[in-house]
């Protein structure tokens, strides 16, 4: 059952709030700026979409992020879709990558170390916080206070067989699952909002 299913539905509702917070206060901002060139009237695509890439980040690492640090992990997420067509090269071609296409795959691996500066940072916390259950008390984690699931909780417990033997799932496995996670639900939003 995935983590957006029926069955965590119920309890989601208290998570929202700072989220659903978040929104407001940037609706009620740009209502109030009279000195903009559109006197007070906002365009909301763009603030539906910073919440509900808020709201997935909240459910992915159980913590209450700053603005700074969602926009940072919304940039690096949407160069990253923008420019993947670019890459696919790299896909059909991984010889030649390494040398015909060399600034495409360099610029391919800075844009990836981007993204990964910005998510490995909460990755690592949860980790920490999974191992050492009182860093709750010290750390401001909203999530975990309501018993709800973390996407990244359950990926870190998570142990997939390779032949007779499980394993932990790798950083690198967690980065990607929880960008897909991120980037499904909040283009797939923003597309029905639109």
């Amino acid at each position: 059952m995935g983590l957006l299913g029926a069955f965590y539905a119920v309890t989601w509702p208290h998570s929202s709030t700072p989220p659903i917070q978040g929104l407001k206060d940037r609706l009620k901002a740009g209502s109030e700026s009279y000195d903009s060139p559109n006197k007070g009237v906002i365009e909301v695509l763009e603030h539906f979409q910073f919440a509900i890439f808020y709201l997935l980040a909240f459910m992915c690492y159980g913590e209450n992020l700053d603005e700074k640090s969602i926009s940072q992990r919304e940039k690096a997420t949407r160069k990253m879709i923008q420019s993947g067509s670019r890459f696919q090269v790299l896909d059909q071609w991984p010889v030649l990558g390494k040398t015909v296409y060399y600034h495409q795959r360099n610029e391919f691996l800075e844009l990836r170390k981007n993204l990964e500066m910005a998510i490995l940072p909460h990755i690592r916390a949860r980790k920490q916080a999974t191992d050492n259950q009182n860093i709750f008390k010290e750390a401001k984690w909203d999530i975990k206070d309501y018993g709800l699931p973390i996407y990244v909780d359950t990926l870190l417990e998570l142990k997939p067989e390779e032949g007779r033997q499980k394993r932990a799932v790798t950083e690198d496995e967690i980065i990607n699952l929880c960008n897909e996670l991120i980037v499904a639900g909040s283009d797939t939003t923003s597309t029905i909002l639109q």
